[in-house]
């Protein structure tokens, strides 16, 4: 007997809404998921993910939708709209702040910085944290905050992160290898450089969480974002705090080795996968 369809929450979000109308298309021509998942050339678990607004369709396969279910356009004109509203509010914030600066300081404790992870290695994070369901969606947006470091006028990242982060990686080779190279790889664009805080730093600011600095390229003052181990993060705008932060990123980056040290610890680690 199969399972009874998860139950949707329409009205909690966009994302939401818009799968719950992928659901009720697909009942309306008498489709098992398995049925529709076949008609897209994908599987069962990626309907329900669409449906339940934890995935948002790519743009063929949301004109698919339209084509299959006679809506017009309306999966394809809406596909945008509800990738936007699955991502929760603190990263949209975050992502605004981001697409806004021309520098970014940052400073990691606990993982590889946001805006130079790997989708694989995101997905691990997301499978191996409380929202296994949303790994490829979490991917999905990491992915193209990313692009704000490419293009003709990219903004500039001065990244530290902790060594403990490319240690612990590296129990998991196949990740680790591709993670470090696409960081090599960033390394060789101007606009990135990284630093690590060795390991026998056992004391230094860095250790009550991660935060990040963005200055804008108009004329507005500059934003932050912080994270305490295991909490939820926040965009800061408070100017007293943020120069807390600022004085923080320096005393770290006092800390920390040279670009070239840390270019060659991540190549030694590399190595030896």
């Amino acid at each position: 007997m199969a399972r009874p369809p998860k139950k949707t929450t329409p009205n909690e979000s966009f994302a939401q809404y818009y799968g719950n109308e992928i659901r009720e298309n697909r009942e309306k021509k008498g489709w098992t998921q398995g049925e529709l998942a076949a008609k897209l050339i994908c599987d069962d678990s990626q309907v329900s993910r669409y449906e339940l607004g934890y995935l948002t369709p790519q743009p063929p396969t949301a004109r698919l939708l339209d084509e299959l279910f006679g809506t017009g356009d309306y999966f394809t004109r809406h596909r945008e709209v509800a990738n936007v509203s699955r991502i929760p509010e603190q990263a949209r914030a975050l992502a605004y702040h981001e697409k806004a600066s021309k520098t970014i300081k940052a400073f990691s404790l606990a993982a590889v910085f946001g805006l130079l992870q790997t989708e694989s290695y995101v997905k691990a994070l997301a499978l191996d944290g409380l929202i296994p369901l949303a790994a490829e969606s979490v991917a999905e947006e990491r992915v193209r905050r990313q692009g704000i470091l490419d293009g003709e006028d990219p903004a500039r990242l001065l990244a530290i992160m902790d060594e403990g982060v490319f240690r612990r990686l590296a129990n998991r080779p196949d990740l680790a290898r591709d993670q470090i190279d696409a960081i090599l790889k960033r390394t060789e664009q101007w606009n990135v450089q990284v630093q690590i805080v060795a390991q026998t730093n056992v004391t230094y600011p860095g250790l009550h969480g991660d935060f990040q600095l963005m200055e804008p390229r108009k004329g507005s003052s500059l934003a932050a974002w912080q994270s305490a181990v295991g909490k939820l993060g926040r965009v800061i705008e408070d100017p007293d705090i943020i120069a807390d932060l600022v004085d923080t990123y320096d005393l770290i980056r006092s800390k920390a080795m040279s670009t070239e040290e840390s270019h060659q610890l991540l190549k030694n680690i590399r190595e030896s996968l």
